[in-house]
């Protein structure tokens, strides 16, 4: 949709920010705002955190612009009491400072006292001379986010200071068109938020189809008609009256998992020639290059037992993503991986895709979900991998179902590309809307 712009414009004196409505002016955050956020946290631990009294707000309880207050910890009335430049009120923006910064929330239906943990900045307008809705768009823009990547400093940790968030320069209509621009991006970020979750939803109903697709086909086979015969595995049901169930440790060479290098002396680094595959390498069930991580020859030796081959199906056995699974391919050798990653090197390595898809089925995922170890983080044992137990076709209908589902999960796979892609450009025109509405390059009538 194409939006009218205004009559005039003039020069903002700010070279990115380029020309604004000729009404309008250009005010920095330091001469029009109350910033104020934790200096370090004045000793305050974790153990002090209690089951009741004032809020402490972190910037994990942000949640689409809001704080989710059932998420916040507590902490007692001597800490809220101590600095009162942080306690919060009604209509407040905070925005992360620290880590992942740049995330805003604006303080509402604030049903007690509240502080903040030393991650966050806590801003006020100043003389009324701006509404916290508007600025809550401006800290959403394009704008500000080139301002963080172009002043935060950090490499680990990345940090945006005070002094240099109070340099920040936004351009300020008069406050009946600050209402005006607000309320227009309230609606037309709800609409395409709305969108957004609408393809969201049929990105998870696709994934669906895929695993139940997938489910059926190397449990039951293709043919519809064949006659069943049960499993012997609860779990498992009724398979093909003329396939084997054999477990996975009497179908492998090895199955095993690697070593972290700094437990035996060594390190990982940025470059090399040997790729180390971590977790964080096994997305969507298939390998990725990013992020990168290698060793060297020597730490390749001393890490011999977990050295990779061709067709090895790698699963995450720790972590967030439990259950990922890839089969390494000829371009990521060498390779090496960590003790978060168990490789099963079949005996004969043509099932390689046909165990690959077997380990992505609901079946698979279920019982993984019900048998991790539950501790500082989820884990699958390697004694729950080695039994698990397989349904294996004749070799003459292995290769068909392959095939098949090769065929049939890559149109599924292409149909969520696409919707991720239109999930993209929703983002981007979303982005892009906020920015040219915050800085006059549509116009928006005050009523």
């Amino acid at each position: 949709m194409k939006y009218p712009a205004y009559s005039k414009y003039k020069f903002s004196g700010v070279e990115w920010l380029g020309d604004v409505p000729e009404h309008w002016g250009v005010k920095k955050i330091g001469h029009t705002t109350y910033v104020k956020g934790r200096i370090g946290w004045q000793g305050l631990t974790s153990d002090e955190f209690v089951d009741e009294g004032p809020y402490c707000v972190t910037g994990t309880d942000f949640h689409d612009g809001k704080i989710n207050w059932a998420s916040c910890y507590h902490v007692g009335e001597e800490r809220y009491m101590e600095d009162p430049y942080i306690q919060l009120r009604d209509n407040d923006l905070l925005i992360t400072k620290d880590g992942t910064i740049g995330k805003t929330a604006v303080v509402k239906k604030l049903g007690g006292k509240a502080t903040l943990n030393s991650g966050i900045f806590l801003t006020r307008p100043l003389r009324h001379t701006y509404n916290t809705d508007y600025m809550y768009w401006v800290l959403n823009s394009s704008n500000f986010t080139a301002f963080i990547d172009l002043t935060k400093t950090g490499t680990t940790i990345s940090h945006l200071y005070q002094n240099v968030f109070v340099r920040f320069q936004f351009p300020l209509p008069p406050l009946p068109e600050q209402q005006a621009i607000s309320e227009f991006l309230d609606r037309e970020t709800g609409r395409i938020d709305e969108l957004i979750g609408k393809k969201e939803r049929l990105i998870e109903l696709l994934k669906e189809k895929r695993t139940a697709l997938i489910s059926r086909a190397v449990t039951k086979g293709l043919n519809p008609k064949v006659k069943m015969k049960p499993s012997g595995v609860e779990w498992l049901g009724a398979v093909p009256e003329h396939w084997q169930i054999k477990k996975i440790k009497h179908m492998t060479k090895v199955i095993s998992k690697g070593t972290t290098p700094s437990t035996e002396g060594f390190e990982i680094m940025d470059e090399g020639e040997i790729r180390f595959i971590k977790a964080e390498n096994i997305v969507e069930n298939n390998l990725s290059y990013m992020p990168e991580f290698f060793i060297d020859d020597r730490t390749n030796v001393a890490l011999s037992r977990s050295i990779l081959q061709e067709k090895d199906i790698l699963i995450v056995i720790a972590g967030a993503t439990i259950g990922k699974v890839a089969i390494l391919e000829k371009s990521f050798l060498p390779a090496n991986t960590n003790q978060a990653v168990c490789f099963i090197r079949l005996k004969e390595k043509k099932l390689s895709k046909l165990v690959w898809y077997y380990m992505q089925s609901d079946l698979v995922k279920h019982l993984v979900v019900i048998n991790s170890v539950q501790s500082a983080q989820p884990n699958i044992s390697m004694g729950l991998l080695k039994e698990l137990v397989f349904p294996l076709p004749p070799t003459s209908e292995q290769e068909i179902i392959a095939e098949f589902l090769d065929r049939e999960t890559g149109k599924i796979d292409a149909l969520v590309a696409q919707v991720e892609s239109a999930i993209e450009k929703l983002k981007e025109y979303r982005t892009a809307l906020i920015s040219a509405a915050v800085t006059g390059k549509i116009y928006i009538k005050a009523t």
